[in-house]
């Protein structure tokens, strides 16, 4: 399901986007893959519980909060449905992440 879900989305930028955006959305899957790979190299003990507390703890903590526990209950409200509420919510955080080939696997 997952590899399918890539295979649409990949063939949705494709086809309703020009190739100035294509090549955009590419650049910034690229640099958010050169960021993980930053914060991912580590020469101590000490630079992996860094990382661990803030990739892993304070990031992921503060944006489930924040996405799903308040941006999505908002967005359930204003649509009056729970699908088009996780929708935008997912949308919006692919978009504030730069991964815009993920999208529906956000």
């Amino acid at each position: 399901m997952v590899a399918w879900l890539s295979v649409v989305n990949q063939k949705l930028v494709q086809n309703f986007l020009g190739k100035t955006a294509q090549n955009w959305i590419e650049k910034g899957e690229s640099d958010v893959s050169g960021t993980l790979q930053n914060i991912l190299s580590m020469n101590s003990p000490k630079d992996l519980l860094v990382s661990i507390l803030l990739v892993g703890v304070l990031a992921a903590v503060g944006e489930e909060l924040f996405f799903r526990g308040i941006l999505q209950r908002i967005f359930i409200q204003i649509f009056k449905s729970p699908w088009w509420g996780i929708i935008v919510t997912a949308a919006i955080f692919s978009a504030i992440h730069g991964q815009f080939l993920g999208l529906f696997l956000a």
